[in-house]
């Protein structure tokens, strides 16, 4: 019972922490096509275009803050499920007298069944309402998110069993409040292309502070969601492969 006591805890420690079921770690909505957006300064902004209507699954990275309220909510849903197992034990050593009921299963911390904090944190950009579009499906997408690190996880409605993982690699970008983080071009399922100097700004977002993302590699992932697997395409300066190992081409040698 040890472990439960630490975990209970570690609860008592955080009492200003609101319950597992009230975690929000990102949010997000679209801009839709109006003759006149509004920019709110606390949250950040990402742009996207795609040859056709597309959509990109993005996860946001924890940090520290995140982080120490994504360990309070899993040990509360851990305690919460132990209680229920101290239930079921009881049920059990009531009825098993001829033996031919399972015992049930002590939840831990190694067999605990909890979201990742990635899962958990997910936010989808475009798919819905356009920003902008042009012929032959070209679509352009601006999304409205909370501020902070996200890597690119895959494309299409990957929460409905379709698109693609990009669990063999991908990148990340900072996306900082008050600021639009454009994202370049997707083309295809994987092709992702950086913004550059000459690509033009819509007039409505003349006043917005506008910024290319500053990619980096990220690692590989599991498939959560059981889609086919792939990986984002080398990016020149940013990323590369060596067979299947991921090269971070912005790193320092510092880093």
């Amino acid at each position: 019972m040890k472990p439960m006591l630490s975990m209970l805890a570690l609860l008592a420690l955080m009492p200003s922490l609101a319950t597992a079921k009230d975690q929000v770690y990102a949010t997000s909505k679209s801009v839709d096509n109006q003759p006149a957006v509004t920019q709110d300064p606390a949250k950040a902004y990402i742009l996207l275009r795609s040859d056709d209507p597309s959509s990109l699954m993005l996860m946001r990275i924890a940090d520290a803050a995140d982080q120490a309220r994504y360990d309070a909510a899993r040990a509360e849903a851990l305690a919460e499920e132990h209680e229920k197992y101290l239930g079921r034990l009881k049920v059990y050593e009531r009825d098993n007298k001829g033996g031919t009921v399972e015992r049930p299963v002590e939840p831990t911390e190694a067999n605990f069944v909890y979201p990742s904090f990635g899962e958990a944190a997910t936010v989808t950009l475009g798919g819905g309402g356009r920003f902008a579009k042009g012929s032959n499906g070209y679509s352009v997408y601006l999304q409205e998110i909370t501020p902070g690190s996200y890597r690119i996880y895959g494309m299409g409605p990957i929460m409905q069993g379709l698109g693609a993982c990009y669990c063999m690699g991908s990148v990340r970008f900072e996306a900082k409040a008050g600021e639009v983080t454009d994202l370049g071009t997707l083309t295809g399922v994987n092709a992702l292309t950086p913004v550059t100097a000459g690509v033009a700004t819509d007039p409505r977002l003349a006043r917005w502070t506008i910024r290319p993302a500053r990619y980096r590699a990220v690692g590989k992932l599991p498939n959560f969601h059981g889609v086919p697997v792939t990986r984002i395409m080398p990016i020149a300066g940013v990323l590369a492969y060596d067979r299947d190992r991921i090269i971070d081409l912005a790193a320092t040698p510092a880093e």
